[in-house]
């Protein structure tokens, strides 16, 4: 989940940059405008409840889950909380994954 963070803020450094440059050329080409920076948009936080109904599982799934370290919740205020992109990730590599050959 690590390099899932790092690649997530080298994201969103390049779509700050992006926007700032194309606000420069922009203004080169129309009236002088103050630039502002383009805040991505806000993550979605899911609490418990609403992530296992959204990844259809039950409380020992979960807790499997947990120990394996597939999941990792983000503790806010003592309570833990997921957010939708990370599941979104979640998805694609569920659905990335090749099925096991039977023998």
């Amino acid at each position: 989940m690590h390099l899932h963070d790092f690649l997530s803020t080298i994201i969103t450094l390049l779509k700050e940059h992006s926007s700032l440059f194309k606000q420069l050329t922009d203004r080169q080409d129309n009236a002088p405008q103050p630039i502002q920076l383009i805040s991505p948009p806000k993550d979605e936080i899911l609490d418990l409840k609403e992530f296992m109904n959204a990844m259809h599982i039950g409380p020992s799934t979960y807790r499997r889950r947990i120990l394996d370290g597939t999941f990792v919740p983000k503790i806010i205020g003592g309570k833990k909380y997921f957010l939708r992109s990370e599941m979104e990730h979640l998805i694609r590599q569920k659905k990335n994954k090749k099925p096991k050959k039977p023998v």
